[in-house]
């Protein structure tokens, strides 16, 4: 018979958690604290995983990997 075997989630591309990410960039901690108001209020609706990144003090491998772990992403960004 044919045997089937349990793929790692990433390959199927399939979350691991319902949370939320948020990564944003920020020139003068104006979209910092807009993404920090976000996430109080979505925590505060009931999300159970919200995480916040700033893009410039986290390692581009840890926001991919993160990306993948979630269902939902949020890219915040200052405008000059």
């Amino acid at each position: 018979g044919v045997q089937t075997c349990a793929l790692p989630i990433w390959s199927r591309y399939e979350e691991e958690s319902k949370g939320v990410i948020i990564i944003y960039g920020s020139l003068y901690g104006h979209t910092a604290n807009a993404a920090e108001i976000l996430a109080s209020k979505l925590s505060e609706n009931g999300v159970k995983d919200v995480r916040v990144y700033d893009a410039s003090k986290t390692h581009v491998s840890e926001l991919i990997s993160e990306i993948f772990r979630v269902k939902n992403v949020v890219l915040a960004s200052p405008t000059y």
